[in-house]
């Protein structure tokens, strides 16, 4: 997931496609908040990334706008809901993000992250920029959606059905 502010070193492009796994750079296009959109769809055509554009400019909200994940407060969940949580969401299913050489396997937990929200355990990403031994790149990946990540115990889940939209690139400041 991009919201195209930045293209992404040579090196990580190659180990994306070195993977060989399904993987899709999902674009975010946010009109004239996303400088680097032509340059990144240039850039990954180029490499022969696959691409998924959204749009989320004036009117135009795909998926009815972002869904409220809610703040960064801890939910005290029990086990069971805690898994409940993680299991329907949306976003520990394909919602990756690549973080400087990081490949975070949950985008609110890569945002959670870089606000220093919430701290990151060595479950929740993988580094992209060490030689590791592809199959094993392959089997982090897959295996990542096998147990929650430290950020869902301070997220509300993405139920892509049931839960609250909000427009897309508008803050809230408190």
């Amino acid at each position: 997931m991009t919201n195209v502010t930045y293209i992404p070193k040579l090196s990580i492009l190659k180990t994306i496609k070195r993977l060989a796994y399904p993987m899709v750079v999902r674009v975010d296009n946010y009109g004239d908040l996303s400088s680097k959109y032509d340059e990144l769809l240039s850039t990954l055509q180029d490499n022969q990334i696959q691409v998924d554009v959204r749009t989320y400019t004036n009117e135009h909200q795909d998926f009815g706008g972002w869904v409220d994940l809610g703040d960064y407060t801890q939910k005290d969940y029990s086990s069971d809901k805690l898994l409940n949580v993680f299991h329907n969401c949306r976003l520990h299913d394909g919602g990756l993000i690549l973080v400087d050489d990081r490949l975070i396997f949950c985008c609110r937990a890569a945002y959670a992250d870089m606000l220093k929200k919430v701290p990151l355990n060595m479950n929740d990403f993988m580094f992209l920029s060490y030689e590791f031994n592809i199959d094993e790149m392959r089997m982090r990946i897959k295996k990542s959606g096998e147990i929650p990540y430290a950020a869902c115990k301070y997220c509300n889940g993405f139920d892509p059905v049931k839960s609250p939209r909000i427009p897309a690139a508008e803050q809230i400041i408190e």
